[in-house]
């Protein structure tokens, strides 16, 4: 059988392709560290790489996270910190007012420097921080803290309306899944406990609501069988009660408690035998206002004497910004008695902050915990890719004589062709 040059070419060109081939494979294993590029080259350890690899992109999502989480917390702690200098400084500045004796004048300028004080602690408590209010909630669209004409209002809602943090709109906080297990809870919410917290309701910092003042009634001068009515305002609502006097101070206790749970719900409002009123409506003040009242009998309407109502103690903001604000106009109204009060009450609720420093404190070690976690664990899946998808110590030996192996024969391919491919005109013309 007659072999034509063309065959003899061809078929040399297909042995030296696929000798290139074998020794390119093995060189690009060698440099790569690679055992295989291709799942078809090895499907067992190929399947478990992508289990590997999809675990190792999942932990460094959650570190990603947790680095973010951290930026938030030291800046939050940052904030917090500098609020509470404030506030120590306010402090100062009004028992220096109320101690001193200052001018009317002076006391103008230190009330000015209070009320510089509280708009430093609005805008430290609006920061942002990877496009997110830190003290807003879950709310991003804009500052969650505002001042206006000596009023702080918390996205939109004047901050002595609810004594709850959370029923403020965007009270929730928003969460960052860490690894740890994020799940739904039965409100349809994430479980706290399974994410961390990137955000804060800046009601649970600062505090809200209203202490309310602590009113009590003369229920000894109550006339018994005389008819009584009081307006009793509850934030926004108004309602007038009427009653008749027992015939001791526990009888008519027990009637006017029955009127205020007619007017506002079983439970909202009480009084004790002692005149003690007890307001369980959160978040709004309460005050008790005499109206015209009398008993009318067979000689005419005879009016008593109105009810006496002790206001035994001035209510407060729960707000450190609001209260900030209320004690700088009382120390402008040169009342230097109820400022030495509002510098207690001040120094007091400042406690509140101590505890948000604290927490914190501790999710930032909660937080550098599961970094180390995370950290460890990569270094772990790094090690079971390499054992997967890379070459061995014995396994790169091996690999390296077969890619030296494979080399030689190439090169030898590449000898032979001088006898095995026929010269061209162009050799000749050399």
């Amino acid at each position: 059988m007659r072999v034509t040059s063309n065959t003899v070419v061809r078929r040399y060109l297909q042995g030296l392709e696929r000798n290139f081939s074998g020794k390119n494979d093995a060189e690009v294993k060698v440099m790569n560290n690679r055992k295989f590029f291709r799942a078809s080259q090895n499907p067992i350890d190929a399947a478990k790489a992508l289990k590997v690899r999809k675990a190792t992109e999942e932990l460094k999502t959650y570190e990603y996270n947790l680095n973010t989480a951290k930026g938030i917390y030291e800046t939050a702690e940052s904030a917090v910190m500098k609020v509470s200098e404030l506030i120590q400084a306010t402090y100062e500045k009004l028992i220096y007012g109320a101690n001193g004796t200052q001018s009317p004048a002076e006391e103008k300028i230190i009330a000015e420097t209070i009320r510089t004080y509280a708009d430093e602690m609005v805008q430290m408590l609006n920061i942002k921080v990877a496009d997110r209010n830190v003290f807003g909630g879950t709310s991003n669209a804009s500052m969650p803290f505002r001042m206006r004409e000596n009023q702080v209002y918390y996205n939109g809602i004047h901050v002595n309306t609810f004594q709850n943090p959370v029923n403020f709109p965007y009270g929730k906080v928003s969460y960052s899944d860490i690894g740890i297990g994020m799940s739904i809870g039965p409100d349809e919410r994430i479980d706290h406990q399974s994410a961390l917290p990137v955000t804060f309701n800046g009601m649970s910092v600062m505090g809200c609501g209203y202490s309310g003042k602590s009113i009590v009634l003369d229920l000894e001068q109550v006339v018994a069988g005389a008819e009584y009515s009081l307006d009793v305002f509850a934030g926004n609502q108004k309602r007038t009660i009427t009653f008749y006097g027992g015939f001791d101070p526990q009888d008519t206790a027990e009637m006017m408690t029955e009127a205020l749970e007619e007017a506002f719900g079983i439970g909202q409002i009480k009084i004790n035998e002692s005149g003690l009123v007890t307001n369980n409506i959160l978040g709004v003040q309460l005050d008790i206002v005499n109206t015209p009242l009398g008993n009318e009998n067979s000689t005419g309407y005879i009016e008593y004497e109105p009810m006496l109502i002790d206001n035994i103690a001035g209510g407060y903001s729960n707000n450190i910004i609001q209260l900030t604000l209320d004690a700088a106009a009382c120390l402008e109204s040169g009342d230097k008695l109820e400022t030495a009060k509002f510098a207690d009450a001040l120094f007091a609720i400042q406690t509140n902050l101590s505890l948000v420093i604290a927490d914190i404190g501790n999710k930032q070690e909660f937080i550098d915990f599961n970094l180390d976690r995370i950290t460890n664990n990569l270094y772990t899946l790094a090690e079971q890719q390499n054992t997967l998808e890379g070459l061995g110590p014995d396994t790169m030996s091996e690999q390296i004589t077969i890619w030296k192996v494979m080399e030689s024969i190439y090169n030898t391919t590449l000898r032979i062709s001088a006898s095995t491919v026929p010269m061209s005109i162009f050799n000749f013309m050399n």
